[in-house]
């Protein structure tokens, strides 16, 4: 028996994708106080092993429930790390401008360059990282998901 799709409304990737980077934030912020206060690890380690974990939560969240992507994991996840990649690169820029060239307080230019990162990865995430290569089509194995 084939599953029906419900559509999606309008506002529900954007919602889920601000509801995943919540979650992987808060997940990453407890494994890297974790690693760095409860297990000994040095701030960079512990930030690597953060930053890791929340990655990969975004990446299984995403894909499977913001974006529904039922195709192939492997290149779906070089896709994702490069548009994090991006996206870190635009908060970095932002980041900069704001502190050196606009002169806001580090706090502010901080919260300030999420949005453009947000915005990026967003963007980047539904329209490179979790295309859909046959849409609508069951995949074959090594894939996110298998419809029933």
């Amino acid at each position: 028996m084939s599953r029906v799709e419900k559509p999606d409304p309008p506002a529900g990737r954007p919602l889920r994708f601000l509801a995943v980077g919540g979650l992987n934030t808060a997940a990453g912020l407890t494994v890297i106080y974790a690693a760095r206060y409860g297990l000994g690890f040095g701030d960079v380690a512990a930030n690597i092993i953060g930053y890791a974990c929340g990655l990969a939560i975004s990446f299984v969240l995403n894909a499977r429930w913001t974006f529904r992507y039922r195709s192939r994991v492997l290149p779906a996840l070089l896709r994702f790390l490069l548009a994090f990649l991006i996206a870190y690169g635009t908060n970095l820029l932002c980041l900069l401008l704001l502190l050196h060239v606009v002169g806001i307080p580090g706090v502010l230019a901080q919260a300030a360059s999420i949005v453009p990162y947000t915005v990026v990865f967003y963007l980047l995430s539904r329209h490179f990282a979790f295309r859909q290569t046959q849409p609508g089509l069951a995949q074959d194995a090594g894939t996110l998901g298998v419809r029933t």
